[in-house]
C-alpha cells in the first residue's frame, strides 16, 4: 500500500464544526459569518483532507461567476495544495481549463465551476456540493 499523506490543518471552529457534521452524516451543513471570516478556507481544508483520504469521490464547489471563483475559492485552494505541500504531477492531476483536480492515490476530485443558475447545480453528480 502507497505511503499516506500525513497532513495537520489547523483547526478553526468552521473546520470542526463543519467536520463533526459530516461525520455525524448530516445532510446540509451550513456555516455563518462575515466576509473573510475564513469559512470558505476552512471547507476547502476539510474539503482537501476529505479528497486526499478518499472519503469523497466527487466534490464540487460552485461560485456565482468565473471571476468569483478564480478570486476566492481558487486562490485559497492552490494556497492550500501549497501549505500542505502536495506537487502537481506527483500527488494530483490538475486539468486547469476545466478546474479539476485529481488526487492520485484516492482518485478522488474537486471540479470548481459557476453557476449563475441554480439549474446547473442539479445535473452535476456529486458527493459534496
Amino acid at each position: 500500500m502507497a505511503n499516506r499523506i500525513k497532513i495537520r490543518p489547523v483547526l478553526t471552529r468552521c473546520f470542526a464544526s463543519s467536520y463533526a457534521a459530516f461525520k455525524a452524516n448530516q445532510r446540509v451543513i451550513a456555516n455563518r459569518g462575515g466576509t473573510r471570516s475564513g469559512k470558505t478556507y476552512s471547507l476547502l481544508v476539510l474539503l482537501t483532507c476529505l479528497a486526499i483520504n478518499g472519503t469523497c469521490k466527487t466534490t464540487d464547489v460552485v461560485s456565482e461567476s468565473l471571476p468569483h471563483l478564480k478570486r476566492g475559492a481558487l486562490n485559497d485552494f492552490n494556497d492550500i495544495l501549497d501549505s500542505f505541500h502536495l506537487v502537481e504531477g506527483t500527488h494530483y492531476t490538475a486539468n486547469k481549463t476545466d478546474r479539476i483536480y485529481t488526487f492520485k492515490q484516492s482518485g478522488s476530485m474537486i471540479r470548481f465551476f459557476s453557476a449563475d443558475d441554480w439549474g446547473k447545480v442539479t445535473g452535476s453528480r456529486c458527493d459534496i456540493l
